[in-house]
């Protein structure tokens, strides 16, 4: 079921090149992804929305729903020439507020590999150790365990260990995507990408 998604992923950009008319493409996408969504809404009662098994009407909802996520994105930082000139500075103001999104999407091979997907920064992280157990005292470790729950006292309200603590996993989540945006920002200004 996801190979539809990529088939539908790949049309998108598709479209855009073959258009390359801002009113045509985003009325496209609009359209496209709405009928995504209705079709899979509509289908969702005979083959429920099923995550873990990304039943044909889940990939039809969230590819619909994706396809217009799209659509507003683009209205709103790269078809500019379709807004008033009084909502030019707004989108200026958008195109800032979103470009840390752009900077990930710029290197999402290397944010992908590196990252919790496949996580092979936590990994190396994890690497630097002092002492025994290895699994208590690394560089990780330290920074769950007494940064965020003992410095940040994240860990009063909690009962355990860092892992049962949710406002220390979350924050700990927050900082790792910001670390990320912030890796991804300098290489992008520095126009280093990574590639397949």
């Amino acid at each position: 079921s996801a190979v539809p998604a990529m088939f539908l992923g790949l049309h998108a950009g598709h479209v855009w090149g073959t258009l390359k008319e801002p009113k045509a493409a985003l009325i496209h996408w609009l359209a496209l992804g709405a009928v995504l969504v209705i079709a899979g809404s509509a289908l969702s009662f005979w083959l429920p929305l099923n995550k873990r098994l990304w039943s044909p009407s889940y990939c039809l909802c969230t590819t619909g729903a994706a396809t217009i996520l799209y659509a507003g994105f683009f209205g709103a930082v790269d078809a500019t020439a379709l807004h008033p000139q009084s909502a030019r500075a707004f989108a200026g103001c958008v195109r800032i507020a979103l470009a840390p999104l752009q900077w990930l999407g710029a290197n999402c091979i290397l944010f992908f590999v590196l990252s919790d997907c496949c996580g092979v920064l936590d990994f190396l992280l994890r690497s630097i150790t002092w002492g025994q157990p290895h699994a208590e005292k690394n560089i990780v470790a330290w920074f769950q365990n007494i940064v965020l729950m003992k410095w940040f006292n994240l860990g009063a309200h909690c009962s355990g260990a860092y892992a049962d603590c949710g406002p220390a996993v979350m924050t700990y989540i927050w900082v790792e995507i910001l670390a990320w945006i912030v890796i991804c920002g300098v290489l992008f200004h520095k126009n280093i990408f990574w590639k397949i």
